[in-house]
């Protein structure tokens, strides 16, 4: 009984990463295939995405421009 005592904070140092070995051992990466070169699909929609992030930086540009002046205005 006295060694489990002196062994005790070992064991709770170990039991978080036991226990995520168990948590996860469902979550193998089994069914996972990683694509190269051609095999990987085109991101469609992408550039256009991309296109219109930029419009919206820029209308957001304006706007912190806008309210930079109405508080120096104050």
């Amino acid at each position: 009984m006295e060694a489990l005592l002196y062994l005790l904070p070992l064991l709770l140092l170990l039991i978080c990463p036991i226990s995520m070995m168990f948590m996860h051992k469902g979550h193998g990466h089994a069914g996972h295939h990683h694509m190269h070169g051609e095999d990987h699909p085109k991101h469609t929609g992408s550039e256009n995405d991309i296109a219109s992030l930029k419009i919206q930086t820029e209308q957001l540009k304006e706007e912190v421009a806008t309210l930079k002046n109405l508080v120096k205005e104050r």
